[in-house]
């Protein structure tokens, strides 16, 4: 004999509205359907308020800088800044205009910046004291396009530690990093954010002397909400030249963005959490409700599809 066709045989459990064998269906359901939720919630991340992503910034040098050198005793030997507000406003004594040089290179061709050089050889004067720390402010235009849309002008500070021994050569190198206080909103539909658009200090802002104040503008540059920072190591070092040399290479490398989901995707996230709880839930107790039915623990009337209807015994 050869079987040519099959079909499994349906056994259906029976009992009326509002008995305990249909209550505890309901509470089955329930049970698979809600769950889920409180265990997805309680572990943590169901509901994703913030995320994070990597991308590689669109990091332009403006060309705009502020350096102060300094001498054993704390005054000023030399300053300058490519806004002539600034140094009208410190005075034109200690002024020393460099020969500054800024180059980028894109080594892996894709138009963004990984690397930017930027060499200052400022002219010193023979009265000139000499300089033991030394400060340079490099102001940048930044932008990132994936999951937000931000355009921001942020400060790299960039300090020699004040060893007390002088020198005439700072060599510098870093990253370019990233420092955020609050995540960023997804702006996909509202245009790109520019809260920051506008750089930190520019000859419009500085108005009296307090405005060049260094301190004011490390202050005014931290308080935003998108900024930049370094991590730069730098080293001295003294040369036969007359002049004072500074060699900054800087490295663009891949930021950390904190960002707050929109709501497709935080809804997305937690159907994905919902889910995974429900299936692992609805397999167990599956066998908790085939057991209760099959050993008759509730009254039902066991039906089987092609036989009468007949009611079975049960505790």
């Amino acid at each position: 004999m050869v079987e040519c066709y099959s079909r499994p045989v349906r056994e259906r459990f029976i009992a009326s509205r509002w008995s305990l064998a249909y209550l505890f269906r309901l509470a089955f359901y329930i049970s698979v359907s809600i769950a889920p939720i409180y265990i997805a919630y309680s572990s943590g991340g169901f509901w994703r308020r913030s995320d994070t992503f990597l991308e590689q910034p669109l990091a332009l040098f403006t060309k705009n800088l502020i350096a102060v050198g300094t001498a054993a005793d704390g005054t000023r030997v030399l300053q300058y800044s490519t806004m002539e507000r600034f140094n009208y406003l410190v005075g034109y004594d200690n002024v020393r205009q460099p020969a500054v040089k800024s180059w980028s290179t894109d080594t892996n061709l894709d138009s963004k910046p990984d690397t930017w050089d930027v060499n200052l050889v400022f002219p010193l004067q023979s009265s000139d004291a000499p300089i033991v720390s030394f400060s340079l402010f490099l102001f940048f235009q930044c932008s990132l396009n994936q999951q937000v849309n931000v355009d921001f002008n942020g400060i790299v500070q960039l300090d020699s530690a004040s060893s007390g021994v002088s020198g005439n050569k700072w060599t510098v190198a870093g990253d370019l990093q990233f420092f955020q206080r609050n995540p960023l909103s997804r702006t996909s539909s509202h245009g790109t954010r520019r809260n920051y658009r506008w750089p930190v200090v520019n000859d419009s802002t500085l108005i009296t002397i307090d405005d060049t104040d260094l301190g004011a503008i490390v202050l005014n540059n931290q308080a935003r909400n998108e900024s930049l920072t370094s991590n730069t190591r730098g080293v001295w070092s003294k040369s036969a030249a007359s002049n004072f040399n500074v060699s900054v290479h800087l490295t663009v490398p891949t930021w950390s963005v904190s960002y707050i989901p929109g709501p497709s995707e935080a809804i997305k996230f937690a159907w994905i959490q919902w889910l995974a709880c429900f299936w692992i839930l609805w397999w167990g107790l599956s066998y908790v409700r085939d057991f209760v039915y099959d050993q008759n623990i509730v009254d039902t009337t066991r039906v089987t599809d092609g036989t009468p209807l007949t009611k079975l015994h049960h505790f």
